[in-house]
């Protein structure tokens, strides 16, 4: 099963998320959790080595230069393992390729004006995979750095929703300091601190992709 956080845009927090669900969606599932980073930032592996550093337990993590190993790595998946991949913040052929083999595509973007323009260039890309594969391909949308005191998000929601290419999660991801501080300690949210709003968050993002996936 291959989930990927992905976006042509940076900035919008995938390896954020992908190290917070990395971590706990290995509480919720006997299946086997592994990171793919083709981030060019290297970010998650460089927080998978602070956690080590730590003393606390690593995800396993692969990285990818060439589209024809990444694509051999997918082939030996059989479902008994879960598969997160961050993307890097562009279009290329490599991130391509994980969208079109992916299982369920997460989209994260804030709600400020240039994150709906950026939204909108995706949602080209989306279309032309769908006419190269010959079948849907779409993606997830979530909220994600929004501004803990703000209920409305019309425009992008209203995007979203007239989009066949896209799917508004439940779950909204606020900007919370304690994403950052948790990162600097190795931990997830939830480890840092199991009863702040930032692990409440994940927790419910995680409710979401085990129900997409269909897992116990």
């Amino acid at each position: 099963m291959l989930v990927s956080i992905s976006h042509q845009k940076g900035g919008v927090s995938k390896s954020t998320l992908i190290f917070q669900l990395s971590i706990e969606l290995s509480k919720h599932t006997d299946k086997e959790i592994e990171v793919v980073d083709l981030d060019v930032q290297k970010t998650l592996t460089i927080n998978n080595y602070l956690r080590e550093e730590l003393g606390l337990k690593p995800f396993k993590v692969r990285t990818f230069t060439e589209v024809k190993k990444f694509e051999e790595y997918v082939l030996t998946d059989n479902n008994s393992k879960i598969i997160l991949v961050d993307t890097g913040g562009f279009d290329s052929g490599m991130n391509r390729v994980v969208s079109l083999v992916s299982d369920i595509i997460i989209t994260p973007v804030s709600d400020s004006v240039v994150d709906l323009q950026g939204l909108k260039t995706y949602e080209k890309v989306m279309k032309e995979l769908s006419e190269i594969s010959d079948s849907l391909i779409s993606s997830n949308v979530l909220l994600s750095l929004i501004d803990p005191r703000k209920k409305n998000f019309i425009e992008i929601k209203d995007f979203i929703n007239e989009s066949k290419y896209f799917t508004a999660m439940d779950t909204v991801i606020r900007r919370r300091n304690d994403y950052r501080v948790s990162i600097e300690h190795g931990k997830s949210v939830v480890e840092y601190k199991k009863d702040s709003k930032a692990a409440s968050e994940i927790q419910s993002l995680i409710k979401e992709v085990i129900a997409l996936l269909n897992i116990q």
